[in-house]
C-alpha cells in the first residue's frame, strides 16, 4: 500500500505554523472520454520532443494532515510529477478550519517562497479572499474540487494571478447515487452528507432527488453533523440509530466523508445482521472499498476524482516556464469514476493506492517549454480522456494474485 504522501517525502519542507466542489454542470453531461478527445491525447505524446530542462519553481500546498483516501490521492500525484516538471513542494499545515486559519495558512505559504499555490476545498468559503492575497503578493494559483458561484467566475475573472479552478458534476454524482439505489430495489434511504448549505451538497441533493422522484425513492432520515460523519466510531453510531427508529431502511446513501465514515457504518451493519439486506453506495472512494467489495459490504461507489490538483499543476508550470497555455481563467470539469464491482475496486487499488493515474513522463507533453506543439485544447482533451479504462490502457491491468 503506497500511502505516501509528498508532505512525508518532502517533510523538511513543511511549514509548522500556527495560524468535498460544485459545478455548473447539466446533470446529463457526457461522462465518458470521447474517441475526439482520446485521439488528441495521443497526438500530444507523439509530438513530444526529448527532455528539456525546465525552469524550477516551487509549489505551495496545504498539508491535507494524515494520508487518506480523499486527500492522499491527489497529493500523490502531484508530487509524481516534481522531477519531471522540475518544481519542489512546500507545505502549510492550519491550525483550524475557520476562515481565518486557512487565510493565515497561505499568507504563509507565500511568505515561505511558494512560487505558485494549488488550493483545494479548504478555500470554499473564502476563495475571494484568497484572490485578494495573492493579487497581492503576485503569486498565481489555482484550486481543486471547486464550488465557485457563477457571479464569482466572472469576479476572479479580474484578477491576473488566479488561473482557473477544476469542479465536479455533483449533481449528477447525487443522480447516480440514488439511481443506482433504485435499480437495487432501494425504496427507504438513509442518508449520510456533508452539511447542508455548501454549493456541492445543495447539488448532490438536487441531483439525488431527481432520482428518487423517478424511482419512488423516500428518504427516511438524514445525518450531516461532521462531529459524527468525521469518524468510524461517527458512522456506527449514526447506522445504529437509523437501524432503531426506521427498520424499513433498506439502503444507505453516503453522500461525502466516505473515507472518514465507511468503515463503522459497515461494522454496524454487519452486527446488526444487515448486512446482506442494507445495501452502501457512496461517493468518495474508501481505501477499505475493495474488501467491502468483495464481501458484499458496499454496492457502489462513485469518486476518484483526484485529478484537479494535477490539472492545476500542469496549468502553473506552462506559466512558471513563461509559456502560458491560455490567457483565459479556465473552469473544468474533473470527471468522476463509477465503480460498481469487486474486479474494478482491484483495479483501481493498484492503480490509484499503489501507484498513480500518471507519469511525469506521460504529462511532460502538455508543457510547452518542452513540447511547443502543447496546447490548451489538449489539456482539455486530457480532462475528457479520464476513466479506470483509461488508466489500464495506459499502464496495464492490475497484476493477479496467486
Amino acid at each position: 500500500m503506497k500511502k505516501v504522501l509528498g508532505f512525508i517525502l518532502a517533510v523538511g519542507m513543511i511549514l509548522s505554523m500556527v495560524a468535498c466542489a460544485g459545478n455548473n454542470t447539466p446533470a446529463d453531461a457526457a461522462k465518458t472520454p470521447s474517441s475526439e478527445a482520446a485521439a488528441q491525447t495521443e497526438a500530444t505524446k507523439a509530438a513530444a520532443p526529448e527532455k528539456k530542462e525546465l525552469k524550477k519553481f516551487t509549489l505551495g500546498l496545504m498539508d491535507p494532515g494524515a494520508w487518506n483516501a480523499a486527500y492522499g490521492p491527489v497529493m500523490d500525484q502531484i508530487e509524481a510529477l516534481k522531477e519531471d516538471l522540475n518544481f519542489e513542494t512546500i507545505y502549510a499545515t492550519k491550525a483550524g478550519s475557520s476562515t481565518d486559519d486557512v487565510l493565515a495558512a497561505a499568507q504563509n505559504l507565500i511568505v515561505s517562497g511558494a512560487d505558485c499555490i494549488v488550493f483545494g476545498n479548504e478555500v470554499l468559503m473564502c476563495y475571494m479572499q484568497i484572490a485578494e492575497i495573492c493579487e497581492d503578493a503576485g503569486v498565481y494559483w489555482t484550486m481543486y474540487w471547486a464550488g465557485v458561484k457563477e457571479e464569482d467566475q466572472e469576479t476572479l475573472k479580474n484578477y491576473k494571478y488566479y488561473v482557473g479552478g477544476f469542479y465536479e458534476d455533483e449533481e449528477y454524482a447525487g443522480y447516480w447515487q440514488g439511481k443506482a439505489a433504485g435499480e437495487a430495489g432501494c425504496k427507504n434511504l438513509c442518508l449520510i452528507g456533508a452539511p447542508d448549505g455548501f454549493d456541492f451538497t445543495i447539488r448532490r441533493n438536487k441531483g439525488l432527488q431527481k432520482a428518487c422522484e423517478e424511482y419512488g425513492i423516500t428518504i427516511l432520515a438524514q445525518e450531516r453533523d461532521l462531529t459524527l460523519t468525521g469518524s468510524a466510531a461517527g458512522g456506527m453510531d449514526i447506522v445504529n440509530r437509523f437501524l432503531a427508529t426506521y427498520p424499513e431502511c433498506d439502503g444507505i446513501i453516503i453522500q461525502g466523508r466516505t473515507h472518514s465514515c465507511l468503515s463503522g457504518v459497515v461494522n454496524g451493519l454487519a452486527d446488526a445482521g444487515k448486512t446482506a439486506d442494507i445495501p452502501i453506495f457512496a461517493i468518495d472512494c474508501n481505501i477499505n472499498q475493495t474488501e467491502y467489495f468483495k464481501n458484499g459490504q458496499e454496492a457502489a461507489v462513485i469518486g476518484g476524482h483526484h485529478l484537479g490538483g494535477m490539472y492545476g499543476v500542469i496549468l502553473l508550470t506552462n506559466i512558471m516556464n513563461g509559456t502560458p497555455l491560455t490567457n483565459e481563467k479556465v473552469y473544468l470539469l474533473n470527471r468522476y469514476v463509477e465503480l460498481t464491482t469487486y474486479e474494478q475496486c482491484v483495479e483501481w487499488a493498484y492503480h490509484i493506492w499503489d501507484n498513480n493515474a500518471y507519469t511525469g513522463e506521460e504529462i511532460l507533453p502538455y508543457i510547452k517549454a518542452y513540447n511547443p506543439n502543447a496546447t490548451y485544447e489538449d489539456l482539455v482533451a486530457l480532462t475528457e480522456s479520464y476513466s479506470l479504462d483509461d488508466i489500464i490502457a495506459r499502464h496495464g491491468h492490475a497484476p493477479v494474485e496467486s
